[in-house]
């Protein structure tokens, strides 16, 4: 007796298991085709198909990925000179390294020691990748962006330094939260790398002192490049 409630103890948590397991994936497909609906504005009868043929749905995915991925590039590509710094670029000084900065920490105050470091200059190989996560606000009301920088030379994720958006002006801003937001720390997109001018300067508040994106000569983005990132997140 206890063999046979057992036993149907496991069959049930099994149909449960499989009924939460199908209902997930039947969300999965909906959200997909609802996606690919509003992209490729599909008929009636192609979002059916969405819904009922995986092969299609994974043609249609790969599609709009491979467009969207040339889009976001050739956009980028455009824009590259919005983002070079307004100062003029002899007058930083070349660092390969984080660790080739001078300050150490996040967070510096004025009055300590990173104080005789304002008005520095560095620039720098890398990738910004744009953590902006839309509670953080300039005084228009725009989005303040929360950038941080990896060196081509430091593998560890953990050697990434934040810096501060305040001195760029409204374009750079857009392009920034437009084109580097994808996982770049990973897996390079080819977006948003290239030479990074930063420079050691107060805080609007002048309460702390911090890194500050002056500007950035970045390279062409590739679509091939943004889609494989894609590609590994599918």
């Amino acid at each position: 007796m206890h063999t046979f409630k057992l036993t149907s103890v496991i069959f049930a948590s099994f149909l449960l298991a499989f009924a939460a397991c199908a209902d997930e994936q039947a969300r999965l497909i909906a959200t997909t085709c609802e996606a690919l609906k509003r992209y490729f504005t599909l008929s009636k009868d192609d979002y059916h198909k969405c819904s009922t043929d995986k092969d299609y749905r994974k043609s249609l995915v790969s599609l709009r990925d491979e467009q969207w991925s040339r889009h976001i590039s050739d956009s980028h590509n455009r824009k590259l000179l919005i983002m070079l710094p307004k100062k003029r670029r002899e007058t930083y000084i070349r660092v390969t390294q984080i660790m080739d900065l001078p300050l150490k920490q996040a967070t510096n105050y004025s009055g300590s020691q990173a104080e005789r470091y304002v008005g520095a200059r560095y620039v720098i190989a890398g990738t910004l990748l744009d953590e902006t996560n839309g509670t953080d606000k300039y005084p228009d009301g725009t989005d303040k962006n929360i950038l941080v920088f990896y060196a081509d030379i430091d593998n560890e994720p953990k050697h990434r330094i934040v810096i501060a958006s305040d001195a760029l002006d409204n374009d750079q801003k857009v392009f920034i939260s437009q084109h580097c937001w994808l996982n770049t720390a990973d897996y390079s997109t080819s977006m948003c790398h290239g030479d990074v001018y930063i420079s050691v300067q107060r805080e609007p508040t002048g309460h702390f002192i911090t890194y500050e994106l002056d500007g950035a000569a970045l390279t062409k983005s590739n679509a091939a490049g943004v889609l494989s990132l894609l590609s590994r997140y599918r």
